[in-house]
């Protein structure tokens, strides 16, 4: 996996670094990760390399670990009333496929999947 390609549009460093931080948060959001650290190794195993530096901040960690467990207190609660069983979030080598290459590939609900144009859906 390369580099990642950021949306046609975003020419300077901090529309950049926005759209990374957006992500971050969208996926903590979902209830897909345990806590920033495992936000941040996937960001980085789909080619955001730059995630680490731009998560490097006590306060941006906080909120998305205070995120992730709200996203899944609400998915814990979602499920109990539908009556299905609670799938917990994947664990960082859970989310890596050893099979696709050396870096792997980030193993995500296909609602968290970037477009071409670089949004989440």
């Amino acid at each position: 996996m390369g580099r990642q390609k950021y949306p046609n549009g975003m020419r300077t460093q901090r529309e950049r670094d926005n759209h990374v931080l957006k992500l971050a948060h969208a996926w903590a959001d979902s209830g897909e990760f345990e806590g920033w650290l495992t936000v941040e190794r996937a960001l980085v195993a789909r080619g955001f390399a730059k995630a680490r530096g731009l998560l490097d901040d006590q306060y941006i960690r906080s909120e998305l670990d205070r995120r992730c467990a709200n996203a899944i207190k609400k998915r814990i609660n979602e499920t109990e009333k539908s009556g299905e069983d609670y799938v917990p979030p994947r664990t960082p080598v859970g989310m890596i496929d050893p099979t696709s290459s050396i870096r792997g590939t980030v193993q995500m609900n296909p609602h968290l999947q970037q477009t071409s144009e670089g949004d989440t859906l």
